[in-house]
This record gives C-alpha cells, structure tokens and sequence, in this order.
C-alpha cells in the first residue's frame, strides 16, 4: 500500500462560443486565464506535484492543461482522452482505474457536471450524496491510499482540499513568502472566521508566513476566512 495524489480540476473560464461555433472548439477566455494563475499557485504547493495529466481534447480543456503544465513546470507527455468530454462519473472514475501504476500523482481535467460527480462520489461514496457543483477552474485534491490505480473506488479517497478561484482573486498575488516584511505577513492574519455551504468552496490562511492552509468540509460545511 502507498499513498498517492488525484487532483480534479474543471477547466477555466472560456468563451460562448468556438471559431466553428460548436461547443468542443471554445477557447479560454482571459479571464480564464487569469483564473488559472491563482489555482496553480495552490497546486505548486502540494507535497507532490502531477506527473501525469489526462484530458479532455476539448479545447477549452485543452489550453486548461497546457497552462497548468507551463505554470506548475509540469514537462511530460498529456494524454488526451475523448472519453473525458461529456462523461460520466463512472466513466472519469473508469479512466483514473486505468492509469499506469508509474504515476503517482494524476491530475485530471474535465467538464461539469462530471467533475463535480466524481468528485462527491470519491468524497462520499457516491455520486448523488452530495451536492457540489465545480465552478470554472475549481480544483479538489485527494490522498489516496492504494498500491494500483485499478483500486479506486468511490469513497476511498480522502479529500484534502477544495478551492475556487474567487476566493483567492487578490490573495494569492499578495501571499508573502517567508522573507517578507513583517507589515506584509500581519496584513494576512486579519481573517475572520464565518460558515458558507460546501458548494461554495473555501479556504483559510493560517500560517501566512508560508503560505495558506485549506480547510477540509466538515459536516457539509466548509470554514471560510475573510479579511474585515
């Protein structure tokens, strides 16, 4: 048994319509691109970053992962799966089984509603026993502990962290690192505490001089940290 790393992203933001005017042929819009910048810079921080990225060919999905590769430093091969656009939970859940066990941490991106699924089916063993819909570019990582990919089941990962790019528009950018100042490191601890349905996805600072911390949900509920 090992533990290893799923991290489940819906792509960002992209426009109303493609140059040949259906739905696959989208592209990100720049405020996409702009949501990206703040998720990767959670996805930069985790204990091991992806060493596998399967996609959807859309091309929404597409340049999703492209710029998360060029962000994270991501440099290895994608593997562009057309059975990811528009699938079902079981599906996605189907493809995760059939990664090769030499990958440790897999980053999969995708579409809603499917996304959402699969992540309620892995949170709570199944798909329907939990209402979560992903906005654009949200992102939920997994620890799991299994010795093959063709182990996953729902309910059998435990989630460490949901985020959405709006809650960290603005924070992000102004995270410190360790060698800041100690005015930039205080303006990040005026947080206050407050409770908003696990839908809406959330996130805390907790030690602002590395970083920030993301809540685990509890009860259906997730603790949400704002500036006053």
């Amino acid at each position: 048994m090992q533990t290893r790393y799923l991290t489940v992203l819906r792509h960002a933001r992209a426009k109303s319509t493609g140059a040949s005017g259906g739905d696959i042929d989208r592209p990100l819009s720049k405020s996409g691109f702009k949501q990206l910048q703040h998720v990767c810079q959670i996805l930069a921080r985790v204990k091991e970053k992806p060493d596998w990225i399967v996609s959807s060919p859309a091309l929404r999905t597409r340049q999703t992962a492209e710029k998360v590769a060029e962000l994270i430093g991501y440099s290895q091969n994608f593997g562009w799966n057309d059975r990811i656009y528009a699938a079902a939970p079981y599906t996605l859940l189907n493809i995760l089984q059939e990664t090769h066990d030499s990958a440790n941490h897999v980053l999969l991106i995708g579409h809603n509603p499917g996304v959402s699924h699969l992540v309620a089916g892995l949170c709570a063993g199944s798909d329907g026993r939990m209402n979560l819909r992903f906005p654009t570019a949200g992102m939920a990582h997994f620890e799991v502990d299994i010795a093959r990919w063709r182990q996953l089941q729902w309910g059998s990962s435990e989630l460490r962290f949901l985020v959405a790019p709006r809650f960290l528009k603005g924070l992000t950018s102004a995270c410190p690192s360790a060698g800041s100042s100690p005015s930039a490191r205080a303006r990040l601890t005026k947080y206050k505490s407050v409770q908003v349905p696990i839908a809406k996805l959330a996130f805390r600072i907790s030690r602002p001089q590395q970083g920030f911390e993301i809540l685990h949900p509890r009860v259906g509920r997730l603790h949400l940290f704002r500036r006053y």
